[in-house]
């Protein structure tokens, strides 16, 4: 958080990240994927798989599609 304006800063990341949180908790990690594509974007691993092709390249892992992972 910014020093200057801590009181600013902390509000405008609660407003941004709570709607995502609020959906994981309501739908569970499966459903909050599958209902919108934003939650891929912040999504490395998934049930042990790396399914982020840059993160998985850059570390010479194998990388596995993130909506195969999420079936099993």
């Amino acid at each position: 958080m910014p020093g200057a304006v801590p009181r600013i800063s902390t509000c405008a990341l609660s407003q941004a990240a709570l709607p995502p949180v609020e959906q994981l908790a309501e739908r569970g990690l499966a459903g909050a994927l599958t209902a919108t594509a934003h939650p891929w974007d912040g999504l490395t691993v998934f049930r042990g798989a790396m399914v982020r092709p840059e993160v998985a390249q850059a570390l010479g892992y194998d990388c596995r599609d993130a909506t195969l992972a999420l079936r099993g």
